[in-house]
């Protein structure tokens, strides 16, 4: 296996890189006192908050609290892992790194990703010579016909797939390309036998085993970090031919279509800039966007929005705008999208593009006006709740059919506040008073925790005469429930430190939010309310320790009471992620993937450090309050 890299050389590294001056190629940086001070590259602001230590090589955000040493800065900012930042800096402070010992498969392995990527290029290489070569004249003719720009073609790495069955088979034997690894890539195929089948590929590339894939295709590289070509879409020419529209590249070792956006290492910059990211359906449209300006454009590939793609989505950025077709299938995406970025607490926001229109089209002719479009797009709730009321009946089955199709969406929405203002705007829109939506919302928790309990093999209903007693998790949360009840300023506290997201359980997740929801409408946790919300067994338990522990403040630090219950809550989710951690190390190990078992080292190391720490703190009574918050 591959050695870890050692904590005296990552020290070494660190301490020999110039955190003022590698961080100042992001930001700019004016000294303050002892500090120096710049705007925040990870979020929009007027009034420097960033603020870079060089004696302690740190950086810390006063506005959005982003903080870390430089290797971490980078791997934010150029959204690279920890291996190629530490490469990186190794080799610009003169570090030699220990050379890596790998078992056979490991170089098998590795031996072919960068087999497949060398491959990769020489296709890219040789789709952008056919575009500037007479026959491409073609290709070149719809770019222009799309008012598609040199410069953006160029940004892009546009190229041409000429039409021949076997020009870029050609050009892959005279590099002696291994037939099964250009197969694998699907820039090839193998020509059938005598008997119709396909064999498997074997050798190299040759024009009498093997096809070209891509045929007569404008060509859309897929680049990853770095400029590596992972995968091609190719765009058909002929509007006559009877083949799809778009072709892909086959899912590979290097190219995962759920885990990739294309246009995404083009826009990054633009992306960091702005805070937000233009999400749009077709290649085209992410290169119209961005020669009018809207550099920030991306688009999955072939497929719908994923969560994956959703979660590099909010590495980057606060906000994503959806720039769909201006059809019935582009609002049916556009519908799909804004639940998924709801749930994930992503500012979501929806531009609705006039009837039959794209983006691109509207880049092209009307770019004032795609501009107002993506200035006006409305919150992703407020677009769900037109989308489900649009040609509502009056009723009361109908309104109450759309409150329930209403409910789930909107008991995904995370922040109490925002969540009880759509709440009342759906009330609005349905036609029925804001209770009887509330109803069905907290209907949809319970059958959220319900399916949550039932895939845990847990019973949904306590019913038992002696029910068992709350485990430790249920213990901490029936003692900030009570804390929470008596001292309702507290409550935002909860909130900020994100105890919710350390709860394993829904259920007790779900307590807390709607607490959290009570404060934030009412300026008080009303009890009884939150009594109602529970089956008798666990609704007993509240109760009694509501009764026995009442905090009215005599001679009780209610403060520090919360920050101690927080604090032991955060303590038992860093133990269950170092259980999970090392279980992924082991899986890696046994897949041969070091890299991904490099990476999970390092982040096992962050943890069990933390945790570490965290127990120190208890065991010697001081206020750990600072170590809570870090999620």
């Amino acid at each position: 296996m591959a050695t870890r890299i050692p904590e005296h050389t990552i020290a070494e590294i660190r301490d020999k890189t110039d955190v003022v001056h590698t961080i100042g190629r992001y930001v700019q940086l004016r000294k303050s006192g002892a500090n120096f001070k710049g705007l925040c590259p990870f979020h929009t602001e007027k009034t420097p908050s960033f603020v870079v230590n060089p004696a302690r090589q740190s950086f810390y955000c006063f506005g959005c609290h982003e903080k870390g040493n430089v290797i971490g800065f980078l791997m934010q900012i150029e959204g690279k892992n920890f291996i190629e930042v530490i490469k990186e800096l190794a080799e610009e402070a003169g570090v030699e790194l220990p050379k890596k010992e790998m078992s056979e498969a490991e170089q098998q392995r590795e031996s072919e990703r960068e087999g497949l990527l060398r491959i990769n290029r020489l296709a890219q290489d040789f789709f952008v010579e056919q575009l500037a070569l007479p026959g491409g004249a073609q290709a070149r003719k719809y770019l222009a016909s799309r008012d598609l720009e040199d410069r953006a073609v160029e940004a892009f790495g546009i190229g041409f797939a000429p039409a021949g069955w076997d020009v870029l088979t050609k050009k892959m034997a005279a590099a002696r390309v291994e037939a099964p690894l250009a197969v694998k890539l699907g820039l090839c195929m193998v020509r059938r036998n005598q008997a119709g089948e396909r064999p498997p590929a074997q050798g190299t590339v040759s024009p009498t085993q093997n096809f070209d894939f891509f045929r007569d295709r404008l060509m859309f590289p897929v680049l990853g970090a770095g400029g590596s070509v992972l995968g091609f879409s190719g765009r058909l020419l002929d509007p006559e031919a009877k083949e799809r529209k778009y072709v892909n590249s086959p899912e590979s070792p290097v190219y995962r279509k759920s885990e990739t956006l294309y246009g995404l290492p083009v826009a990054r910059p633009a992306m960091r800039r702005q805070d937000r990211v233009i999400l749009v359906e077709g290649n085209v449209d992410v290169v119209g966007l961005y020669q009018v300006g809207h550099e920030e454009t991306v688009a999955p590939l072939g497929t719908a929005l994923t969560d994956r793609q959703v979660l590099i989505l909010r590495r980057f950025v606060r906000e994503v705008v959806l720039a769909y077709d201006g059809d019935s299938a582009g609002r049916t995406a556009s519908r799909k999208a804004a639940e998924m970025l709801t749930a994930e607490d992503v500012i979501c926001r929806v531009a609705v593009l006039p009837d039959g229109s794209d983006p691109a089209d509207l880049a092209r002719h009307q770019p004032e006006l795609l501009g107002q479009l993506l200035t006006d797009a409305v919150a992703g709730p407020a677009f769900l709740i037109d989308e489900v009321t649009k040609g509502l009946g009056s009723s009361v089955e109908d309104r109450v059919a759309a409150a329930e199709t209403l409910a789930p969406i909107l008991n995904r929405i995370r922040n109490p506040v925002v969540r009880d203002e759509y709440l009342l705007r759906a009330a609005t829109a349905v036609g029925l008073r804001p209770d009887q939506v509330q109803r069905a919302v907290r209907g949809a928790s319970r059958s959220t925790q319900s399916s949550a309990m039932k895939s845990q093999g847990q019973p949904t209903v306590q019913t038992a005469a002696r029910p068992d007693p709350p485990t430790e998790e249920q213990r901490y949360v029936l003692e900030l429930l009570t804390l929470m009840v008596a001292h309702p300023r507290l409550v935002p506290q909860v909130a900020d430190k994100g105890v919710v997201s350390y709860l394993e359980d829904e259920g007790q997740r779900e307590l807390l939010r709607e607490a959290v929801r009570m404060q934030s409408a009412t300026g008080r946790v009303d009890a009884d309310e939150l009594l109602e919300l529970l089956e008798p067994a666990p609704r007993d338990q509240l109760a009694r320790h509501l009764d026995s522990h009442a905090y009215d403040g005599q001679g009780v630090d209610a403060s520090r009471a919360l920050i101690d219950t927080i604090g032991a809550i955060r303590l038992g989710w860093l133990e269950r992620e170092l259980e999970r951690l090392d279980e992924a190390v082991k899986e890696a190990k046994t897949a041969g993937d070091s890299q991904r078992r490099r990476e999970l080292i390092e982040r096992l190391l962050a943890v069990r450090l933390e945790k570490d720490e965290l127990k120190n703190a208890v065991a010697k009574g001081t206020n750990y309050g600072a170590h809570v918050s870090m999620a």
